[in-house]
């Protein structure tokens, strides 16, 4: 077994499971708050769920991050490629079922746990007959997938200003704003661990970035919201994903410059051979 990059397997700035909570509670709050759109009859409380996708996302790339150091570098793409297509279908069908059933309220969750379960059992499927033998791969897929659906509920959720089935086909599947948010979503969760990878990878900046890249599609979701639910709503959303995108960045920035300090202090690089 190798380590790709990052350090150490197991060696963690914070807890895994306490990033795993923040994205899932996180995740279902956003979402679940936008239900204050159908109680006041707006849809200026959108932006929740835009917020939620941002948790979600740190969630995602956290996990993204601590799989491929088990010496996956090259495969951090197809990790993120397959969470997002795991995400989509069974976000998708937990949202039909609910609807099917006439209990709207419970499709993030149904989508949700569908997710988690494809990705556990992908995950087993690859170390049993593929033999990659990493010991943390059904536990990561299992979470990169439950991820992925999150968010992508999350930004449908911002972009329809609403979790039901109905208004998600209406706002975000037929006008094609989910191929937006489809990609979007899979670049945010990828993006983070690809863009620090190295020796000097850090979870902390990692997570940073996450939060930028969330930001990056918060702001995304605000463009099309205005298309979909309103100038109002959607520029809400929009104003909030630009100022989260400045003061993560700002953060990002500064989490940089503590990394590169020790790289940047060592001088140039000799002329000529020694």
């Amino acid at each position: 077994m190798t380590v790709a990059a990052g350090g150490e397997v197991g060696e963690f700035e914070i807890d895994p499971k306490r990033i795993m909570v923040m994205g899932v509670v996180g995740g279902f709050v956003g979402v679940y708050l936008v239900s204050l759109n159908i109680l006041l009859n707006t849809t200026i409380f959108s932006f929740f769920a835009g917020i939620g996708a941002i948790m979600a996302i740190m969630w995602g790339a956290d996990q993204v991050s601590h799989v491929s150091k088990y010496g996956l570098g090259t495969g951090v793409p197809s990790i993120g490629i397959l969470a997002i297509g795991m995400g989509i279908i069974a976000t998708l069908f937990g949202l039909s079922i609910s609807y099917k059933l006439g209990v709207d309220a419970i499709g993030p969750v149904i989508g949700f746990l569908t997710s988690c379960a494809i990705g556990a059992v992908i995950g087993y499927l690859v170390n049993r007959f593929i033999g990659l033998n990493v010991p943390i791969l059904v536990s990561a897929t299992l979470q990169i997938a439950g991820a992925a659906s999150l968010t992508l509920i999350a930004l449908m959720t911002a972009v329809s200003g609403s979790y039901y089935f109905l208004d998600m086909v209406r706002h975000v599947i037929d006008p094609g704003f989910v191929a937006l948010i489809l990609i979007t979503s899979g670049l945010a969760i990828l993006n983070p661990f690809n863009a620090c990878l190295g020796p000097d990878e850090r979870q902390s900046r990692t997570i940073t970035l996450a939060k930028v890249t969330g930001a990056i599609a918060m702001i995304l979701a605000g463009i099309a919201a205005i298309s979909s639910i309103g100038l109002i709503s959607g520029f809400i959303i929009l104003a909030l994903g630009i100022a989260l995108w400045i003061v993560f960045f700002m953060k990002f920035w500064d989490l940089t410059k503590r990394d590169a300090f020790a790289v940047w202090c060592t001088g140039l690089l000799p002329e000529e051979e020694e």
